[in-house]
């Protein structure tokens, strides 16, 4: 994902459990750490675009780990656990 306004499809792959390699542009960095559930690249360095794919693809285990970090971070925005929350924050600002 070089372009920081696909935010459905980035918490789409997330949420698959997909290594993702993005910009570290906009909201992006809000949603990927660098190297722990994803990986991020300056946006124009296609070197960089480049080798990190290419290393990601050659190390099954890696890909396998970030993907799960990334399925576990996406976790926290579901729409369940966020509209209890919600629901929740509700509940105490009505009780004051």
């Amino acid at each position: 994902m070089q372009f920081g306004s696909e935010n459905w499809a980035l918490f789409e792959l997330l949420g698959r459990g997909k290594a993702v390699i993005a910009s570290n542009r906009c909201y992006v960095p809000e949603a990927i750490t660098d190297g722990v559930n994803g990986l991020l690249c300056e946006y124009d360095d296609l070197e960089q675009w480049v080798r990190l794919t290419l290393e990601l693809l050659d190390d099954p285990a890696r890909f396998a780990a970030l993907g799960e970090a990334a399925r576990q971070r996406a976790a926290l925005y579901s729409i369940d656990r966020v509209a209890r929350e919600f629901v929740a924050l509700c509940g105490q600002l009505t009780s004051r």
